[in-house]
């Protein structure tokens, strides 16, 4: 019994991370569409003085990342280290046994692959939440393509394993 629940596991693990290989490509077409557009009015935007690059203004916040992360940075990466979200999950269930639903990630990835911020959002538990906040810091991609930094979007759907039920990444 042990041994079905592992391969179903380890199968639903696969489909997720093709998945979400498959969604990320997506991803890096529509950024590079977007890349092209912005390209295209930065040709038509204010220019410094002297001629040069054009003028961009940041109100605080910090400038885009128009990077890319490939779907099979993001397959290695979390081959690697995405246990961390279920030993965080597991670790919680030991105080809450009902605790399952949708989790999210948005890593914002700098140029070198490291995980710079985490936003994690979903499930309604603050200390799932912080921790796997917390080690996803520590993370590590390939650097991204075509930018500085790149945003990785990371669905997540937890459910307790021994209800029959895998916890997997979309």
């Amino acid at each position: 019994m042990k041994d079905q629940r592992a391969l179903i596991l380890l199968a639903l693990v696969a489909l997720a991370v093709g998945l979400i290989a498959i969604w990320q490509e997506q991803r890096e077409l529509s950024a590079r569409v977007d890349r092209i557009e912005q390209r295209a009015q930065g040709a038509m935007a204010p220019r410094a003085a002297d001629g040069g690059a054009p003028l961009v203004r940041h109100a605080g916040e910090e400038p885009a990342c128009t990077g890319i992360v490939t779907g099979a940075a993001v397959q290695r990466t979390l081959g690697a280290s995405g246990h961390a979200v279920f030993d965080c999950y597991e670790q919680r269930r030991q105080a809450a046994p009902g605790l399952a639903g949708p989790l999210r990630l948005s890593l914002r990835v700098d140029a070198e692959g490291r995980v710079v911020k985490a936003t994690v959002t979903g499930i309604a538990d603050g200390e799932l939440r912080r921790c796997v906040g917390d080690r996803v810091l520590q993370w590590q991609f390939d650097a991204p393509h075509d930018g500085l930094c790149a945003i990785v979007e990371l669905p997540f759907v937890l459910s307790p394993r021994d209800a029959g039920a895998a916890t997997h990444a979309l």
